[in-house]
């Protein structure tokens, strides 16, 4: 049950017909406003304007409305919540409730709204209680607040399998620089430079960080779909998102490779070849 001021407040576009109108008082025939899920679903020829629909009121008695527009459809209770079976608005005049949502549109600050929007509360209404005062954008962090302890933990995790692959990494290059110190040996008493033996382990490296991330990416576009309903605004193969992930992995990979890589190329080719 909404007011005149309801869609245009809300940003809600109008797709057919019209919104309420002043005239659509207690004494006018009733009329309602869909939107657009429901339009397509109960009128799938597109003519949902015109046509009546029934509800039971409190003394279910069953009451029509007719259809005067249809608006766009929106996510009325929970951001992460996908709409299912439509809506439909009555207008506030010709079904009034005892409890209401007043929502403003302003540039104000929340805080600076308080005292002034009870005052005028008070003086429409002093018995009526005003509670609940938030901005929609802390309504919307609410709505999510079941979704973002399991992205926090997955944050985590995440955090982990990046730290642990990282480790890993730098341990197999460690260990395959130390048993290959007798070959820097020899590289670096034949005329290798440090570049060198640096370049030479480093591409030792990034051939095992490109095999990971060439199966890691394979097995997240295969699961992407199982990730679906754990996503809002973002498509599970979004690009951004993946070349981030990339780019972070590489960056890990990168750091891990570089430290025995310049352990490497510090190695004095006559003690490699004496430890050899």
């Amino acid at each position: 049950t909404v007011d005149v001021g309801f869609f245009r407040t809300l940003q809600i576009p109008l797709l057919q017909g019209r919104g309420f109108l002043p005239s659509d008082d207690a004494n006018a025939a009733r009329v309602v406003i869909v939107d657009e899920l429901l339009a397509r679903k109960y009128f799938p020829e597109g003519n949902a304007v015109g046509h009546r629909i029934s509800t039971r009121n409190l003394n279910d008695k069953r009451v029509w409305q007719t259809i005067v527009g249809i608006v766009a459809t929106v996510k009325r209770n929970r951001l992460d919540a996908s709409p299912e079976i439509g809506t439909f608005y009555f207008d506030f005049r010709q079904s009034p409730t005892r409890l209401f949502t007043l929502v403003m549109k302003t540039d104000f600050a929340t805080a600076d709204l308080i005292g002034p929007l009870r005052a005028a509360m008070q003086r429409v209404d002093p018995e009526q209680p005003l509670f609940d005062i938030k901005t929609m954008n802390e309504r919307i962090d609410a709505s999510l607040d079941g979704r973002r302890a399991p992205m926090l933990l997955l944050m985590l995790f995440a955090g982990v399998a990046l730290t642990l692959a990282a480790v890993g990494i730098y341990g197999v290059l460690a260990y395959g620089v130390a048993q290959r110190r007798g070959e820097i040996g020899v590289r670096m008493s034949l005329g290798a430079r440090v570049g060198d033996i640096h370049r030479l382990v480093m591409l030792d490296g990034g051939r095992l960080v490109a095999i990971g991330l060439t199966l890691g990416l394979l097995i997240a576009l295969s699961l992407a779909q199982f990730m679906r309903t754990q996503l809002f605004g973002v498509d599970t193969t979004d690009p951004l998102a993946l070349g981030i992930a990339l780019a972070t992995i590489v960056a890990a990979a990168f750091g891990a490779c570089w430290i025995p890589a310049r352990r490497a190329a510090a190695t004095d080719a006559i003690v490699a070849l004496r430890h050899d």
